[in-house]
């Protein structure tokens, strides 16, 4: 039967914004306000909101999407992320340390350029982390907020993946930045989430 996560908890710093998939609507109507001061900022969150589920491609069961507004006197969203569960048969899961030398292979998918990578691991209550972190350049454009030329296509990737003791599955928090220089904070930030992380684990129906 196997063992998967039945339940995850995720708790965001006041600067980002947190929802369901598939809730992207109503976050919309609420989140702004929150997150920026000026019609505009406002405006810069709601958009990135709206599209931020089409910024990632299926790997798993999405269960929530993020964004990040450090400055709210900007409104400039400046990482879109999206929380993941993703299995595998009963016992065929890899470790992290199995993971790592395969994602360390940087086979990128079509039309995509990788520029720089690093690869890290961090222990969390949840269990033992997997961080990746890679600088992209794609032949397609992919923006976050509309907030930079249409030209560029460059983009910071932080995945983080979790691996929960015994359990079939891992939780993966993905996060795109358009701003190089605020990768190392947007990886900081998505870091300290991941230690707030709460997986509960069951057996597969």
């Amino acid at each position: 039967m196997g063992t998967w996560i039945t339940w995850s908890e995720v708790m965001v710093p006041n600067t980002w914004a947190l929802w369901g998939a598939g809730q992207h609507e109503a976050e919309a109507e609420v989140a702004p306000a929150r997150l920026a001061d000026t019609p505009q900022g406002q405006d810069f969150v709601r958009r990135a909101i709206l599209g931020s589920e089409a910024k990632f491609e299926g790997v798993g069961t999405r269960v929530a999407m993020l964004v990040w507004v450090p400055d709210r006197t900007t409104g400039a969203v400046q990482a879109i992320g999206a929380c993941w569960r993703i299995g595998w048969p009963p016992d065929t899961r890899p470790t992290r340390d199995e993971y790592l030398a395969d994602a360390k292979k940087l086979d990128p998918s079509p039309g995509t350029i990788i520029d720089a990578s690093s690869f890290t691991t961090l222990e969390v209550d949840a269990g033992p982390a997997a961080v990746e972190a890679l600088v992209t350049r794609a032949t397609t454009r992919r923006r976050l907020g509309g907030l930079l030329p249409a030209a560029d296509t460059t983009l910071g990737q932080i995945r983080l993946t979790i691996f929960p003791e015994g359990c079939d599955e891992v939780f993966r928090i993905e996060a795109l930045v358009d701003d190089l220089s605020l990768a190392r904070p947007a990886s900081a930030q998505v870091g300290s989430i991941a230690k707030g992380v709460v997986l509960t684990l069951g057996e597969r129906p």
